[in-house]
């Protein structure tokens, strides 16, 4: 079993894609512009609010093409072999599966839904727990909103 340091770790790993990878262009009515975004992500375990965080980044017109970029775990991850078990795109959004398996098994379940061209939303629920055996098993569930805040700043 994964040491807490390393639950926190591959929970902030999950967190990374799934905010990558809800830049991703889909219907042009709903595709998010480029420009400046503050991304606020809620993370809940057991029912209870561990943690609001606020990230703010400037995506341009290159981030905002290639989702698979930002979704795909590296094959050299060094706590193990991630791989994407499904990934899908719809006219409002995408979804997507990873499963994470090292000393541990990790898997997401992720979902994001464009509504406008300056607003989205998402949700990834995570699993952490041993490979086999008895030991705990870490639920959390990462909800996260994202608003277009202007433009990019030189």
């Amino acid at each position: 079993m994964m040491s807490c340091g390393m639950c926190r770790i591959w929970l902030a790993t999950v967190a990374m894609f799934a905010t990558m990878a809800s830049v991703a262009a889909v219907d042009a009515a709903t595709a998010p512009q480029p420009g400046f975004w503050n991304v606020v992500t809620t993370t809940e375990r057991d029912g209870a609010v561990r943690s609001v965080v606020t990230k703010s980044s400037c995506l341009t017109t290159e981030d905002l093409q290639e989702p698979e970029m930002g979704i795909a775990p590296s094959p050299a991850d060094i706590h193990g072999k991630c791989t994407r078990a499904a990934f899908a795109r719809r006219g409002d959004g995408l979804s997507w599966d990873i499963e994470c398996v090292g000393r541990a098994v990790l898997s997401a379940k992720s979902t994001v839904a464009f509504d406008t061209a300056q607003h989205f939303s998402g949700v990834t629920q995570v699993r952490l727990g041993p490979k086999s055996g008895p030991g705990r098993v870490f639920t959390t569930v990462k909800t996260f909103e994202a608003r277009r805040a202007g433009e990019c700043k030189p």
